[in-house]
């Protein structure tokens, strides 16, 4: 089921650093809106206090060639205790791959 989930929407700049031999970097900052729990203890999921939350993430890839890369990326998403309500937050790590047009 979709117990404990949340939707969320994110927007914001990002900055690249390519390297040697196909390496980057990257890193962003901005701004998400949300569907999850706010502050029931009694729901499934993190509390995170209000609708919007800030969002950064950095990440390390590779690219194969001018279209197609690879970037391993960690996110989190969070209020900064800026608004009332718990910072219970989410952060979530994956494997991305992608092509530029």
């Amino acid at each position: 089921g979709t117990a404990g989930s949340a939707t969320q929407v994110y927007g914001g700049l990002s900055w690249t650093l390519t390297h040697s031999n196909g390496i980057f970097t990257e890193v962003g900052f901005g701004g998400t809106v949300h569907t999850g729990n706010l502050n029931d203890w009694q729901d499934h999921g993190p509390m995170l206090g209000c609708r919007l939350l800030f969002h950064e993430y950095a990440g390390i890839g590779y690219n194969f060639d001018n279209h197609w890369n690879v970037m391993a990326q960690i996110a989190h998403a969070s209020h900064a205790n800026l608004c009332d309500g718990p910072n219970g937050g989410m952060t979530r790590a994956g494997v991305m791959v992608g092509y530029k047009f």
